[in-house]
């Protein structure tokens, strides 16, 4: 790989760090949703530790801060339980985590034995195990990427469920144009093609050529990202669907109030209208005219009762 080349890819991977270290600030900062958004920042800050371990390796400082690799790569089995719980907090669906104990637990195996792995090795043996990866990524290094791969996929198909259950429990509301995720699914779709289809494809191409792989990873990486902040950002929430849920809920009461009452009240009217054309039965209209009324009465209260609870 030639030095042109390298700074290229350097700038490339810094350009795309701060991106998206500034993406998780926007996202901290943001007010509604807030939740969703923190748990977003953070899955961004991590993933964007890929481009600073890539400037590393191409500046030739990797094996005197291998740490950081090792640490990024740690982490990285953090980005399926994060993204699951951003579908979760998405859609309001809660997660039953204890459900995949075994994934949470065992996915880590991986990584802590690459940990462990790295820091026993000699600095010489860690010089030139990143000194090659400007030139063939280690085996050891693509199997672990594979892993995290695969276990990405797993909490993948497992959000994607979710945002599925979400969608048709909102379907037939009034405001599922504006809160449905099909964009979700769609990006989640997405990345299970990247984890399953393309990631394997680049690592086996980068047996031959790194550069596709490094310049690729970053551009793909920060596309993903801006659209995931957009339409994180646009999102109202569940806290604005909780409003809208309200709204409908006292929407309806007020129809039902103003029906009942008109019915009651054109009751009570043809009974004083009967009252006065049947002289002989006033004391029995009277009668009906008065238990009309505390009917109605009680169903003013009833009503009020409710709205004042759904406030």
């Amino acid at each position: 790989m030639e030095s042109q080349e390298i700074n290229i890819l350097i700038q490339l991977a810094g350009i795309c760090l701060i991106h998206q270290v500034i993406f998780a600030i926007i996202l901290l900062i943001k007010k509604s949703n807030s939740r969703a958004n923190h748990v977003l920042a953070v899955f961004m800050l991590i993933f964007g530790g890929v481009h600073l371990d890539d400037m590393l390796i191409f500046s030739g400082l990797a094996w005197k801060y291998h740490f950081v690799n090792e640490t990024v790569h740690f982490l990285f089995f953090f980005l399926g339980p994060l993204y699951l719980l951003y579908t979760s907090y998405m859609t309001g669906i809660p997660v039953n985590w204890r459900k995949r104990r075994w994934l949470h637990i065992l996915s880590f195996i991986p990584a802590a034995m690459y940990v462990v792995y790295m820091s026993l090795l000699p600095e010489h043996d860690v010089k030139n195990f990143y000194a090659g990866m400007t030139v063939r990524p280690p085996v050891l290094n693509s199997l672990l990427n594979f892993f995290t791969g695969l276990q990405m996929g797993i909490y993948l198909i497992w959000s994607l469920k979710l945002v599925y259950q979400y969608n048709r429990r909102i379907r037939s509301k009034s405001y599922y144009p504006d809160l449905n995720l099909r964009w979700l699914a769609t990006l989640t779709i997405w990345l299970l093609l990247i984890c399953y289809l393309i990631a394997p494809a680049l690592l086996v191409w980068a047996d031959s050529d790194t550069t596709v792989f490094y310049a690729f990873q970053p551009v793909m990486t920060t596309v993903i990202y801006l659209f995931l902040l957009y339409r994180s950002i646009k999102f109202p929430g569940q806290e604005y669907e909780q409003q809208l849920i309200i709204r409908e809920e006292r929407e309806k009461v007020h129809r039902d109030i103003h029906d009942e009452i008109a019915h009651e009240l054109n009751r009570i009217t043809l009974l004083a209208e009967a009252a006065k054309k049947e002289v002989g039965n006033t004391a029995q209209f009277m009668t009906d005219i008065s238990a009309q009324s505390e009917k109605l009465s009680v169903r003013m209260r009833k009503f009020l009762t409710t709205l004042t609870g759904n406030k």
